[in-house]
């Protein structure tokens, strides 16, 4: 079957962590308004995106420098999105960033 963008770069991503080389470049949606909001003594991470909220619990300093990045900038490469392929959950929610077009990888 057609290998969905976002597997695409996970794979990409794992394998670039090692390398370097081939990184991929990801674009945010200049129309999508991303913003977080942090509880400190929970380390729990709240990311909206178009108004919807994602919550990231427990979240390592990684995670929290590269959802920053992701709010303040629209171009990244697969190592800066890499914290967020550590834990399923907030895969799951690049997943679902991916889907709705608020992140997209620019085709060759």
């Amino acid at each position: 079957g057609q290998t969905s963008p976002i597997d695409l770069f996970i794979e990409q991503a794992q394998r670039s962590d090692q390398s370097g080389l081939g990184m991929t470049v990801v674009h945010r949606n200049p129309n999508s308004r991303f913003f977080y909001t942090v509880e400190n003594a929970t380390s729990h991470l709240s990311l909206f995106v178009r108004g919807q909220c994602f919550i990231l619990a427990s979240i390592n300093n990684e995670l929290y420098l590269s959802v920053q990045r992701l709010c303040s900038s629209l171009d990244f490469t697969s190592r800066d999105l890499q914290p967020w392929l550590q834990k399923k959950a907030a895969t799951n929610v690049l997943r679902e960033l991916f889907s709705q077009g608020d992140l997209y990888i620019e085709e060759d």
